[in-house]
């Protein structure tokens, strides 16, 4: 058993070992490149539900070594999320908003709008000392600590409201986290943090959102948990819709007085635990009709992956299907030429596939771009070509496996 990284319980037993990973932002630029790998598992916490990864990859190894990669968080739903916290008791007109990161951007502008904010955005080089070139959250969930935090405060001042969008789940300790964003508010003021939902990946067998720099797979009842940990209750919370995983939203007031056993509720425990459990035991029958799937179909034609992103890469190397896949697809020019990590496929552009002669192209990118990239390669299709999607939730799914 090892320590829960949120509720500090030692009930975290290792039941997902996925063997040793690479960091799915190192591409290659040749077969012979040398790989730093890190063992990757995948565990469950019995006595609060989280699932969480064992002994995450160091920051350092994480941090991508080039400036070009960049993550899209879904922003439809800010404007009704900065309304809310606009009518929050407590927050002035003119209200001072810090960003701890550039993925607090959008909200930002939202509550310039919304209450007239006095928005400021953490620099990384300049309050946190960060200039590792690369350096991007998997950095600052580290630099972030309490000394900079107060040193923060004695430059600045308190702010009225502190996002922190998107970065929590990478945190290596989320309640000392939290209990550094905490510092940077206001007596009465707010902390807002944002996560991916995992409920559904977790229910319907996602194994690709499965990534080294996930430390923690957040459900709302276990948000809950570690923000009570941080005794923090939340004044606002839920979870937005959005393609691929929902966005899940707490805005909490300072300071709290929860704790980490008010926020458990024995019958919520166990059907957290209980979804895990059947998420992290599927992963072998997954894997195994993923394998017959490829199998099957590279007899049919050759297979191309689209989109070179660290979803695609743990999709290829967790369920090891490399030797099924002819390459990857990504207009990004800055990837074209390029291997992906793991399993050296080259990455080409869309014209590749029909120079390559490619039978079946699986899209691995977000739902709501599928119909654009469709569109774009009608010359793919009329030669004979076939597009299917990765989502199971997309209009493009494939048969099952």
């Amino acid at each position: 058993m090892t320590v829960c990284l949120v509720c500090k319980e030692s009930a975290v037993a290792e039941r997902l070992d996925l063997g040793l990973q690479p960091a799915s932002n190192r591409f290659l630029t040749a077969r012979d490149n040398t790989e730093y790998r890190h063992p990757l598992a995948i565990s469950v916490c019995e006595a609060c539900g989280l699932v969480q990864l064992v002994d995450p990859m160091p920051a350092d190894e994480a941090r991508p070594r080039v400036d070009w990669i960049v993550y899209n968080e879904p922003e439809s739903h800010l404007d009704d999320l900065a309304k809310h916290i606009a009518q929050l008791p407590g927050v002035p007109q003119e209200a001072v908003v810090l960003g701890v990161s550039r993925y607090d951007e959008p909200a930002l502008r939202r509550l310039q709008t919304a209450c007239s904010a006095r928005v400021r955005l953490l620099s990384p080089r300049d309050d946190l000392d960060i200039t590792a070139p690369g350096a991007a959250i998997e950095t600052l969930q580290q630099r972030l600590t309490s000394v900079p935090a107060e040193a923060l405060v004695s430059k600045h001042g308190r702010a009225d409201v502190v996002t922190a969008r998107y970065i929590l789940e990478h945190a290596h300790d989320p309640v000392e986290f939290i209990a550094n964003l905490v510092r940077l508010a206001a007596p009465g003021g707010y902390v807002l943090i944002e996560v991916p939902n995992a409920s559904s990946s977790l229910q319907g067998g996602d194994y690709s959102t499965l990534w080294e720099e996930h430390t923690c797979y957040f459900t709302p009842a276990t948000l809950r948990v570690c923000l009570a940990a941080a005794g923090l209750t939340p004044a606002f919370m839920h979870s937005y819709p959005c393609p691929g995983e929902d966005a899940l939203v707490a805005v909490c007031r300072v300071p709290g007085a929860s704790r980490v056993a008010d926020a458990i509720e024995p019958n919520v425990v166990a059907h957290e635990v209980a979804r895990a459990r059947r998420f992290l035991d599927g992963f072998a029958e997954r894997k195994r009709s993923e394998r017959a799937f490829f199998a099957r179909e590279s007899r049919r034609g050759k297979i191309a992956l689209l989109g070179a992103g660290h979803a695609t890469c743990a999709f290829i190397n967790l369920f090891q299907l490399a030797e099924f896949i002819t390459l990857v697809i990504d207009d990004n020019p800055k990837k074209q030429g390029l291997l992906m990590p793991g399993s050296q496929l080259p990455i080409r552009g869309s014209a590749a596939l029909k120079s390559e002669q490619v039978g079946l192209c699986l899209m691995g990118v977000r739902a709501e771009i599928e119909d654009v990239i469709v569109a774009k390669n009608q010359d793919f299709l009329e030669s004979g070509g076939q597009f299917a999607s990765l989502n199971a939730g997309s209009r493009y799914a494939r048969r099952a496996a």
